[in-house]
């Protein structure tokens, strides 16, 4: 890389860091405070780990700067500039991802960035949802938990009623909240499945299978979490339900989730073998 070269790479993103330096100050304040991002800490080192995994290919690509990447630059710069006008976190997070998408074309090419294409996709995870968004995501995950968690229990002869996402039990009064919608594990167990495919799965299909089989994992593990919740307060009391076991049978459903993640993986690469 000739020194012309290197200084432009180097002015250019230190104006990167500069323009964005506020969103990254506001991510790391949201990932503190927030239980649902608290993975956003681990989402940059992971990335920048899987390009240190391909140093010696990258190295051996040769630069071909493709001028497609300009127009995409300009318009993530536009995008920010309008976010920032806006007041908008959302468009500032996208306006970060197309900025880097057209530096990576711009300044190295299309070769470059097909191999540092995963990486790059897999910094969506630094983002939170949109609120509105979350809010529309939670809601049908409370209801849809609370009834399937209300069937279990009857079919296991526990008396209860359930009223929307609340779930009335003899000894006990138990409601499906927003942070018992299951979306908090799901967040997580998708940016860990994410890159579990993309390291144990060579075929791009399976990748996208196994990263997909994350939802159906952490909504039934969250299912499963309420409806034992109501179990053990049917047998032993509320104190039972709460508590202790409260906050460790969270991390007990995540584990759960993550081993049958890696049962479902392990069983595709069988198959591939065979």
């Amino acid at each position: 890389m000739s020194i012309k070269r290197f200084w432009r790479i180097f002015l250019i993103a230190l104006l990167v860091i500069f323009a964005y330096h506020p969103m990254f100050l506001s991510l790391v304040d949201r990932w503190h405070w927030d239980p649902d991002y608290s993975h956003g800490f681990l989402i940059l080192p992971i990335s920048l780990f899987l390009i240190w995994r391909k140093r010696e290919k990258i190295s051996s690509i040769i630069s071909n700067p493709a001028r497609i990447g300009l127009p995409i630059l300009i318009f993530g710069s536009l995008t920010y500039i309008l976010s920032t006008l806006t007041w908008s976190a959302t468009g500032t997070n996208i306006s970060f991802l197309i900025v880097l998408g057209g530096l990576l074309l711009w300044l190295t090419g299309k070769e470059m960035t097909k191999e540092l294409l995963f990486p790059w996709l897999y910094l969506v995870f630094l983002f939170p949802f949109p609120d509105s968004l979350y809010n529309q995501i939670t809601l049908p995950l409370r209801l849809f938990s609370s009834r399937l968690s209300m069937i279990i229990l009857s079919s296991l002869g526990v008396s209860a009623i359930r009223e929307g996402n609340v779930i009335f039990l003899p000894n006990f009064t138990m409601e499906v909240a927003t942070a018992c919608s299951g979306l908090r594990s799901l967040i997580s167990l998708m940016a860990l499945g994410a890159i579990f495919s993309y390291l144990h799965q060579k075929i791009l299909w399976k990748r996208a299978v196994l990263f997909l089989f994350t939802i159906p994992i952490a909504i039934a593990a969250n299912i499963g979490r309420v409806s034992l919740t109501g179990v053990l307060s049917h047998l032993f009391g509320r104190e039972m339900a709460e508590g202790f076991f409260h906050k460790f049978s969270g991390i007990t459903v995540f584990a759960f989730s993550l081993i049958l993640l890696a049962i479902f993986g392990a069983i595709l690469r069988r198959k591939e073998k065979n």
